[in-house]
Protein backbone atom coordinates (compact mmCIF):
# COMPACT_ATOMS: atom_id res chain seq x y z
CA UNK A 1 0.00 0.00 0.00
CA UNK A 2 3.01 2.76 0.93
CA UNK A 3 6.21 3.20 -0.12
CA UNK A 4 8.74 4.58 1.48
CA UNK A 5 12.11 5.96 0.44
CA UNK A 6 14.56 8.18 1.42
CA UNK A 7 13.40 12.15 1.40
CA UNK A 8 15.68 14.46 -0.63
CA UNK A 9 15.92 17.66 -0.78
CA UNK A 10 12.75 18.16 -3.57
CA UNK A 11 10.81 16.76 -0.85
CA UNK A 12 10.97 20.22 1.94
CA UNK A 13 8.05 22.17 1.27
CA UNK A 14 6.11 19.08 1.31
CA UNK A 15 8.00 17.59 4.22
CA UNK A 16 6.94 20.72 5.98
CA UNK A 17 3.55 20.99 5.25
CA UNK A 18 2.87 17.33 6.94
CA UNK A 19 4.80 19.05 9.61
CA UNK A 20 2.25 21.90 9.71
CA UNK A 21 -0.27 19.79 9.94
CA UNK A 22 0.93 17.28 12.61
CA UNK A 23 1.88 20.71 14.62
CA UNK A 24 -1.65 21.64 13.96
CA UNK A 25 -3.58 17.88 15.15
CA UNK A 26 -1.52 18.30 18.46
CA UNK A 27 -2.41 21.79 19.12
CA UNK A 28 -6.19 20.90 18.74
CA UNK A 29 -5.21 17.91 21.50
CA UNK A 30 -3.48 20.37 23.77
CA UNK A 31 -0.42 19.14 22.85
CA UNK A 32 2.40 21.47 22.24
CA UNK A 33 5.42 19.30 22.33
CA UNK A 34 6.32 20.86 18.90
CA UNK A 35 6.49 24.33 19.28
CA UNK A 36 8.11 27.47 17.50
CA UNK A 37 8.28 25.87 14.24
CA UNK A 38 10.33 22.79 15.08
CA UNK A 39 10.67 20.78 13.48
CA UNK A 40 12.08 23.79 11.20
CA UNK A 41 13.21 23.56 7.76
CA UNK A 42 17.15 23.14 9.16
CA UNK A 43 15.77 20.03 10.80
CA UNK A 44 14.06 18.85 8.21
CA UNK A 45 17.40 19.64 5.61
CA UNK A 46 19.95 18.58 8.42
CA UNK A 47 18.02 15.31 8.35
CA UNK A 48 17.72 14.58 4.84
CA UNK A 49 21.21 15.52 3.90
CA UNK A 50 22.23 13.04 7.44
CA UNK A 51 19.83 10.33 4.83
CA UNK A 52 18.07 9.52 8.12
CA UNK A 53 14.91 11.45 7.37
CA UNK A 54 12.39 8.96 5.11
CA UNK A 55 8.62 9.82 2.91
CA UNK A 56 5.73 7.57 2.86
CA UNK A 57 4.36 7.93 -0.34
CA UNK A 58 0.59 7.02 -1.91
CA UNK A 59 1.46 6.98 -5.24
CA UNK A 60 3.78 9.97 -5.84
CA UNK A 61 2.30 12.24 -2.76
CA UNK A 62 4.00 12.58 0.17
CA UNK A 63 1.39 11.48 3.03
CA UNK A 64 3.90 10.21 6.17
CA UNK A 65 7.37 11.47 7.40
CA UNK A 66 10.31 10.12 9.72
CA UNK A 67 13.34 9.97 11.30
CA UNK A 68 15.49 6.85 11.37
CA UNK A 69 19.10 6.17 12.14
CA UNK A 70 20.81 3.47 13.30
CA UNK A 71 23.27 5.75 15.03
CA UNK A 72 23.74 6.31 18.82
CA UNK A 73 20.95 9.23 19.97
CA UNK A 74 22.70 11.58 22.50
CA UNK A 75 19.16 12.28 24.28
CA UNK A 76 19.07 8.22 25.05
CA UNK A 77 22.67 8.45 26.82
CA UNK A 78 20.54 9.46 30.01
CA UNK A 79 16.90 7.63 30.95
CA UNK A 80 15.43 7.85 34.34
CA UNK A 81 14.78 4.39 34.30
CA UNK A 82 16.21 1.50 32.15
CA UNK A 83 16.65 0.27 28.52
CA UNK A 84 15.69 -3.11 28.35
CA UNK A 85 18.74 -3.86 25.84
CA UNK A 86 22.79 -2.24 25.88
CA UNK A 87 22.88 -2.94 22.20
CA UNK A 88 23.11 -1.34 18.98
CA UNK A 89 19.33 0.48 18.44
CA UNK A 90 17.07 2.15 16.13
CA UNK A 91 15.84 5.16 16.77
CA UNK A 92 12.57 6.68 15.33
CA UNK A 93 11.92 10.57 15.59
CA UNK A 94 9.38 13.22 14.81
CA UNK A 95 6.83 10.58 12.95
CA UNK A 96 3.78 13.05 11.25
CA UNK A 97 1.30 12.46 9.24
CA UNK A 98 -1.07 14.87 6.75
CA UNK A 99 -4.08 12.84 8.14
CA UNK A 100 -5.24 11.86 4.86
CA UNK A 101 -4.60 7.88 5.19
CA UNK A 102 -4.28 5.86 8.16
CA UNK A 103 -1.80 3.26 9.61
CA UNK A 104 1.16 5.90 8.92
CA UNK A 105 2.90 5.11 12.20
CA UNK A 106 2.54 1.20 11.56
CA UNK A 107 3.99 1.64 8.15
CA UNK A 108 7.00 3.72 9.78
CA UNK A 109 7.20 1.25 12.22
CA UNK A 110 7.47 -1.96 9.92
CA UNK A 111 9.99 -0.40 8.22
CA UNK A 112 12.26 0.64 10.94
CA UNK A 113 11.49 -2.94 12.42
CA UNK A 114 12.31 -4.48 9.55
CA UNK A 115 15.98 -3.03 9.22
CA UNK A 116 17.09 -4.06 13.13
CA UNK A 117 15.78 -5.86 15.81
CA UNK A 118 15.62 -3.48 18.45
CA UNK A 119 14.74 0.30 18.47
CA UNK A 120 13.67 3.19 20.93
CA UNK A 121 11.42 5.85 20.93
CA UNK A 122 10.01 8.69 22.67
CA UNK A 123 7.06 11.31 23.13
CA UNK A 124 5.56 13.75 25.41
CA UNK A 125 3.47 12.72 27.94
CA UNK A 126 0.47 14.77 26.26
CA UNK A 127 0.81 13.09 23.19
CA UNK A 128 -2.13 10.72 24.30
CA UNK A 129 -2.65 9.30 20.06
CA UNK A 130 1.67 8.47 19.90
CA UNK A 131 1.60 7.05 22.92
CA UNK A 132 -1.27 4.80 22.36
CA UNK A 133 0.28 3.84 18.92
CA UNK A 134 3.52 3.29 20.43
CA UNK A 135 2.48 0.77 22.83
CA UNK A 136 -0.14 -0.84 20.32
CA UNK A 137 2.90 -1.47 18.33
CA UNK A 138 4.60 -3.45 21.32
CA UNK A 139 7.23 -0.93 22.64
CA UNK A 140 7.55 -0.72 26.44
CA UNK A 141 7.81 1.82 28.70
CA UNK A 142 11.26 2.07 30.07
CA UNK A 143 11.51 5.28 31.67
CA UNK A 144 12.27 9.03 31.09
CA UNK A 145 14.62 10.56 28.76
CA UNK A 146 15.22 14.95 27.72
CA UNK A 147 15.39 16.14 24.51
CA UNK A 148 15.80 19.55 23.62
CA UNK A 149 15.02 22.40 25.66
CA UNK A 150 15.97 19.41 28.79
CA UNK A 151 12.18 19.17 27.95
CA UNK A 152 10.80 15.21 29.34
CA UNK A 153 9.78 12.80 27.08
CA UNK A 154 8.35 8.82 27.96
CA UNK A 155 11.02 6.63 26.23
CA UNK A 156 10.14 3.34 24.92
CA UNK A 157 11.65 0.57 23.54
CA UNK A 158 11.46 -2.20 20.83
CA UNK A 159 12.49 -5.66 20.82
CA UNK A 160 11.91 -8.13 18.24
Amino acid sequence: MYRIYQANISDIDRILKVYDIAREYMHEKNNFQWEDGYPSYDDVYRDITSKNLYKICMVDKIVGVFYFSTEPDDDYSYIEGKWRKAKKYGVIHRVASSREYRDIFKACFMYCRDRIDYLRIDTHADNEKMNTLIKKNGFKKCGIVYVRNNSPRIAYDYVK
